[in-house]
């Protein structure tokens, strides 16, 4: 009986002590934002939790608990509750903001607690890094809000004031529409969009993201859908955080400590884990593009729990901060939620300013699933229409808090514009826009062919037409017109393309044009951006093409597509020009060419949106290789050339140095051809001062010419190294391009320009140039900056020229920053 009585004892001991679960949310005193990360603890610190993006928690304490509960953040003052006074006021706890910012943090100088913590965190970042994993997927709920601020005190009393005037009639015009935008304010946002997704990753190369739910205040258009990853990394693991597509320095990557101050400011428990609170802002007189903010740091595999970054500078005109929440998934740490705020401080309406809010909440989170290759479909992002009723359906089941009066006001109130003709009609535009083209029923018109200029044909104005995928959605036919306003001549052509395997991309296309082509055509860039395609438009050496090809087009693996063609064209030069040899002299010539091209895009992104593939975003490197031969078939001339070409462009994040771009070209060719197949055009000097990447800035566009050609252009930008004001933030630029070509005797020979010199570079062609982006910049709409930069380019070496201005030319660039 002794021995059961002990038994009971001991077991009565180890009985669990009952708990009471307390759920509430903590709100900023002065906004009522939701405070993430804030921390509640009891038991003298040993015990307690955090609140999650939402500000929300779940705290759960021992049923006799008696002592004091603390509510901490590091932004915010702190509260100490009795037991009884949090059971009473648990629900809604409100935090008052500290004075001090967090650029104004003093950190002890030297080595201090924190620096131990952060190079355990830069130790197992691969470890914690969810885009090191072998594959994941998840089901993700997203919602933007653009609404206004609370109203500042000032004009909250000027409103106050109003309303009590019995007589409205006496009220101006400004007075009426301020209560009328306050009383609006006060109902419901301006804008708000609800999307689902459910996003599959295996890495490397193989990402697919589809729109499965969608509901849009005032519109239905997919295009409004929104992803975590459209303002935010997935992961805050990265040496290079992007936000908003400006790259900042990660204060939680190598070589950390000489950019950024840390400051360890508190140490929590949850559960059986210990967490580190650390502050972080970029340490004084460092200009780099920096953040500040605070991060959690879990002992259990020294990884991110939570972390609020926002942008570093203090002259921003739009404030960006993000945060993300990361939990447990089996052994792996992996982001739960992720909140991006923008606030567009001086955007200012009636004494209140804008903001936009988003917010992600991951659910259904599977890893290492055993994904396979050909459960892809090769497009990153599916946004197709999803019937209303079924689409709204899934928003409901995916969203894990009740919408407020003012989210549900937005979509009562602003749903009745759907049917307007306006709305309608803004939505086709977009649709348009986006595809580049307009559907009519079984057809579509191709908007690519609309308008286009060059210093040849002037401008040039035209129409495209094609079958759409209503017609059917294996094949396509269609063609296109145009006509030069300088030149006076019409061109057109046609096309027909059966799909294969859409999945891969395999394609078969028929071409027919008869057109005009620059010369030296062989040498494009492996990507284009506004300033290559601004040199398009100072093409002024054409032949005209009369061409039949037939093309196969297939993705080899992700990022790699395989191009093989054949085609028969026939080029008569459309400047003075004959090909001469010792048997006959042509003016123009017939061809048979084939060819084969590989393309790669490292990490490329593109949209499914209405059933086309839109290319929207790569990464480095881009390369680019054709191999083409002319040969003697049908009634071709007797040129039989081998062509090899090879483009590549790099960009590369140096640490405390800056950011690098190198673009690489070399071309050759064995055999006689025609002067147009030969490699030129890669001048880019003119009047119009715009800078046009991969070309040379102080050579004319036709000046050199060769068989064979190589060049690097390297560009390198030091960053902001000078002063941050609100007229200047200007960063340093450095250029430096060389060139080289050669041309055979027998090629030189053979070539009756005329009027045109055929002359090579094969001493070496060299300029360099410097540059200041955002010399000066511009208030835009009170969102940000609009920045106009200067950079200077000097030809110098064999080939610099007798009059020394032509041997400088001038470029002018614009960039907007927030």
């Amino acid at each position: 009986m002794r021995f059961l009585l002990i038994i009971f004892l001991v077991a009565a001991a180890l009985k669990p002590e009952a708990q009471v679960i307390l759920k509430g949310q903590i709100l900023d005193k002065s906004t009522r934002d939701p405070i993430a990360f804030a921390n509640i603890s009891y038991n003298n610190g040993r015990a307690g939790t955090s609140t999650d993006i939402e500000g929300q928690f779940t705290l759960s304490l021992p049923e006799q608990y008696n002592g004091e509960i603390i509510v901490s953040h590091v932004a915010y003052e702190k509260l100490v509750f009795t037991y009884p006074d949090f059971k009473r006021s648990h629900a809604l706890i409100l935090l008052k903001p500290l004075s001090l910012t967090l650029q104004e943090v003093t950190v002890v100088a030297g080595e201090n607690p924190a620096h131990a913590l952060i190079r355990n965190v830069i130790k197992n970042r691969d470890n914690n890094n969810p885009d090191k994993l072998r594959d994941y997927q998840y089901i993700s709920y997203n919602k933007v809000v653009f609404a206004p601020s609370e109203v500042d005190a000032k004009t909250d009393s000027t409103i106050n004031a109003l309303i009590a005037i019995r007589d409205t009639s006496e009220l101006k015009k400004s007075q009426k529409e301020l209560i009328t935008f306050d009383s609006l304010s006060r109902r419901m946002n301006f804008f708000m969009s609800e999307s689902v997704t459910n996003k599959k990753v295996l890495n490397p190369g193989h990402t697919e993201e589809k729109l499965i739910g969608l509901k849009v205040s005032g519109f239905r258009s997919p295009l409004f859908a929104n992803v975590a990853t459209n303002f935010q990394p997935f992961s805050f693991y990265s040496s290079y955080l992007n936000i908003l597509s400006k790259d900042y320095l990660n204060p939680i990557s190598p070589g950390t400590f000489s950019s950024y101050e840390f400051h360890l400011s508190d140490t929590t428990f949850h559960q059986q884990d210990t967490v580190y609170i650390i502050e972080f802002a970029p340490r004084p007189n460092r200009n780099f593009d920096g953040l500040k903010g605070f991060l959690s740091i879990s002992v259990d595999g020294w990884a991110i729990k939570n972390v609020v970054a926002a942008t570093a500078d203090p002259l921003a005109k739009t404030k960006v901060v993000v945060q993300q929440n990361y939990e447990k998934v089996g052994n792996q740490w992996f982001p739960a939620q992720l909140n991006t705020d923008l606030d567009f401080a001086e955007m200012k309406m009636y004494g209140r300013s804008m903001r936009l809010i988003h917010r992600t909440f991951l659910s259904n989170i599977q890893i290492n699933t055993n994904l396979k290759a050909n459960e892809f479909s090769g497009n990153q992002l599916i946004l197709e229409k999803i019937e209303d009723e079924r689409s709204e359906s899934v928003v409901n089941q995916y969203r894990g808090n009740p919408l407020d009066s003012l989210e549900r006001n937005t979509y009562t109130v602003l749903d009745t514009l759907k049917e307007l003709k306006s709305v309608l009609v803004m939505e086709k535009m977009l649709d348009a826009l986006a595809t580049r083209s307009i559907p009519l029923g079984l057809l579509e018109i191709d908007l690519t062919r609309f308008i286009t200029a060059n210093e040849y044909e002037g401008a040039r104005l035209g129409l495209g037409l094609h079958t759409s995928s209503s017609f059917s959605k294996r094949f396509k036919v269609g063609g296109y017109f145009g006509y030069g306003f300088r030149d006076k001549a019409f061109k057109y052509g046609g096309d027909a393309e059966l799909i294969l395997d859409k999945r891969n991309d395999f394609k078969m296309k028929l071409t027919y044009q008869n057109d005009i082509i620059e010369v030296g055509n062989n040498i494009r860039q492996p990507i284009q951006n506004v300033g290559t395609t601004f040199r398009n438009f100072l093409a002024e050496r054409f032949d005209q093409i009369e061409s039949y090809s037939l093309a196969l087009h297939f993705k080899l693996f992700p990022g790699l597509y395989v191009l093989p063609s054949l085609s028969y064209q026939t080029l008569t030069p459309l400047y003075v020009y004959q090909f001469e040899t010792a048997e006959q002299t042509l003016n123009n010539f017939t061809l048979v060419e084939s060819s084969i091209s590989l393309r790669y895009f490292h990490k490329e992104q593109n949209l499914s949106f209405l059933g086309k593939k839109i290319p929207f975003s790569t990464q480095y490197p881009i390369l680019a290789f054709t191999y083409t031969k002319a040969i003697d078939l049908l009634d071709a001339d007797f040129f039989t050339y081998d062509r090899i070409s090879f483009s590549a462009k790099f960009v590369k994040h140096i640490r405390k140095i800056g950011k690098s771009n190198l673009i690489l070209q070399t071309h050759y060719m064995e055999g006689l051809a025609p002067y147009s197949k030969l490699f030129s055009g890669f001048g880019g000097k003119n009047e119009s001062s715009v800078e046009t990447d991969g070309y040379f800035q102080t050579m004319g566009l036709y000046e050199f010419t060769g068989n064979f050609y190589a060049a690097a252009f390297l560009k390198h930008n030091l960053g902001n190294i000078f002063i941050n004001t609100r007229f200047s933030k200007p960063e340093l630029l450095l250029y430096h391009n060389m060139g080289l070509t050669t041309l055979s005797t027998t090629q030189f020979q053979s070539q009756n320009l005329n009027t045109i010199t055929l002359q090579s570079m094969d001493d070496g062609f060299v300029e360099s140039g410097v540059g200041l982006n955002n010399l000066l910049r511009f208030n835009y709409l009170d969102v940000g900056y609009l920045g106009l930069g200067l950079s200077a380019f000097y030809r110098y070496g064999a080939y610099q020229l007798p009059t020394e201005k032509d041997n400088l030319a001038f470029r002018v660039n614009v960039a907007f920053s927030f």
